[in-house]
């Protein structure tokens, strides 16, 4: 019998399919391939075995999988609408969960300036450009044959009944030692498991989008982690390299080969039909509930989150973390709002987020403000007039596109700011302010959030 294995080989890097996870193997992918496309490899049983009651011998498949160019799975899989942009949708989706796994590495090993620098840095890009950057990058390193950067370091190992742990390189590391498996090929799960060790000699774009294929997405999305793994592979691979998707793991006794190759098709894709359409069925109940489900989950992380600023045991860097999760959670995922941008530079100014204001209620498109503007601040006592102004200066230079400012302050704001926001008049822009006793209201109150911000602007206007 052949290896009993399974994985999607693209160019230099290889997925395996892990039997100890509770998740099925790539076969459903099959869907993407032509009857020419097949390989297999067929063998009768042992010729040691005994033969004197003059059966004949049981045929077995050694070998089965499909093959094919990068370019032409490109080609098939921007047909069935697995494109980049619909992969980068779902990246974007994601990334939160991704950025979570990310800081906790890197704050499991942070010791100095620097690390920390790098990790203020985890959202200079945008989610389209950290997928572009990463494909470079991976291009980079092939071409260099992972001698590049981070692939520098060393991989030190622990052998039993060696005294000492041995130091090797990435190269010798990440490279897959397999005979089953093409010469010069990455081991996309020991990748991974390198950068992670070493999170602070590569770019964040790199761990975020390689953290894509850690083994819970592959449990919870396997359908859809395979794809994006396949697509964005052919991304960086050359046109004329090969895709390899073997199925080994399948592998029994058959007397009929082709009825058997059809078997799996069929069963592979009738999995995925099945799949679908339960999905739609529950989509559609979510989808009539979203607003509901939002609202709860919002409020009830938030009340998480007031719980931990308000105790001494975070510093107040952590503290300033906890916030920025506050107003993620109350913003990124809502339907009506998108966050585009975090700490967003122009020249000498930053802006903390950019949201885009997609409500089409007749109040909110009479604002004029497709962006709205969000200023954070986690000080220990309240904010004053001077950091209002600087903030409304922000919003002048962008008075076309954002009529609207939020400005949070935990503490609150001196009365001497507050006095000067309602009296002066402002026609042509607004700055809400926020203290934490305004999103308690929201928190512990039987209303939306869009409820909730038009009666802040309706306060201040």
């Amino acid at each position: 019998m052949g290896v009993t294995r399974a994985y999607l080989s693209v160019g230099n890097f290889t997925l395996e399919w892990n039997e100890f996870l509770p998740t099925p193997a790539p076969n459903f992918i099959t869907f993407l391939f032509d009857e020419s496309e097949r390989y297999t490899k067929e063998e009768f049983e042992d010729e040691d075995c005994d033969t004197s009651n003059s059966e004949i011998p049981e045929k077995y498949i050694t070998e089965l999988g499909f093959k094919f160019t990068v370019k032409r799975c490109k080609e098939v899989m921007d047909s069935y609408g697995f494109t980049m942009s619909f992969f980068t949708e779902i990246y974007k989706f994601l990334r939160k969960d991704l950025r979570d796994i990310l800081m906790a590495e890197y704050y499991e090993k942070a010791n100095n300036k620097n690390d920390y620098k790098i990790i203020n840095d985890i959202d200079a890009l945008s989610p389209e450009k950290e997928i572009s950057s990463y494909i470079e990058f991976m291009r980079h390193s092939v071409a260099t044959n992972f001698k590049n950067g981070v692939f520098k370091e060393k991989k030190q190992l622990s052998i039993p009944l060696v005294k000492k742990p041995i130091r090797i390189s990435a190269h010798e590391y990440i490279f897959s030692s397999d005979p089953d498996i093409k010469e010069n090929t990455v081991d996309f799960s020991s990748l991974l498991y390198f950068l992670l060790e070493n999170c602070f000699k590569a770019p964040p774009f790199v761990l975020l989008v390689t953290l894509l294929f850690n083994e819970y997405n592959l449990i919870d999305y396997p359908e859809i982690m395979w794809l994006m793994y396949l697509r964005l592979m052919t991304e960086i691979a050359t046109e004329d390299s090969i895709v390899d998707l073997c199925l080994n793991d399948l592998l029994r006794t058959t007397d009929d080969t082709n009825t058997f190759i059809e078997e799996i098709k069929l069963d592979s894709s009738l999995f995925l039909i099945k799949k679908i359409n339960l999905y739609n069925t529950l989509f559609k109940i979510l989808f009539e509930n979203q607003q509901d489900l939002w609202e709860i989950n919002a409020k009830s992380k938030s009340k998480l989150l007031i719980s931990s600023l308000d105790t001494d045991e975070l510093n107040s860097y952590d503290k300033g973390q906890a916030l920025e999760e506050l107003v993620d959670a109350l913003f990124s995922t809502h339907p009506k709002f998108r966050v585009t941008d975090k700490r967003y530079v122009t020249g000498d100014e930053e802006i903390d987020l950019v949201i885009q204001n997609n409500v089409e209620k007749p109040f909110w498109i009479a604002l004029q403000s497709p962006l709205i503007f969000f200023e954070c601040k986690n000080w220990s006592k309240p904010v004053g007039t001077k950091e209002l102004r600087d903030f409304e200066g922000k919003m002048r230079n962008h008075r076309n596109i954002a009529r609207i400012g939020l400005f949070l302050s935990y503490k609150g704001f001196t009365t001497e700011c507050i006095d000067e926001l309602k009296r002066a008049g402002r026609d042509t822009q607004m700055v809400i302010l926020i203290s934490k006793e305004d999103i308690i209201t929201y928190i512990n109150g039987n209303i939306t959030l869009i409820e909730w911000l038009e009666n802040l602007i309706v306060k201040f206007k």
